[in-house]
């Protein structure tokens, strides 16, 4: 029943390590007076593209649970069992959000100190 979403889930939570990879190494670099600009562009398209990720992620989970809802016994314990490996545990999709939701305030904070700097020139 899961298989379309857990399908959807794969490649998106691939997608949201490797932009929380880049996240870490620009949020790691200090700030360039010269270069403020292509910064905020930066900053601003990886926030776009790491939510949007983010979005689908919960949508899976929501469309999950709402799978969950509708079976009884054996394939709901069977099911359960699925989505507690998908989302549960130290690299599941419940860490991964939480993991993504923290760089995205790193990421908002950046932009507001990049557009302060902006606009103190």
């Amino acid at each position: 029943m899961s298989e379309p979403i857990r399908k959807l889930i794969g490649p998106t939570k691939a997608r949201v390590m490797g932009l929380l990879h880049d996240a870490t190494a620009i949020l790691q670099q200090p700030l360039d007076d010269d270069t403020l600009d292509l910064q905020e562009t930066a900053v601003h398209d990886l926030s776009h593209r790491l939510t949007r990720c983010v979005d689908i992620l919960n949508k899976c989970n929501s469309d999950w649970t709402t799978v969950l809802k509708d079976l009884e016994g054996e394939a709901k314990r069977t099911e359960e069992g699925e989505y507690d490996r998908v989302f549960d545990g130290d690299e599941g999709v419940i860490q991964v959000l939480l993991n993504a939701t923290d760089v995205l305030a790193r990421l908002d904070t950046r932009i507001s100190v990049i557009q302060c700097r902006l606009h103190s020139r």
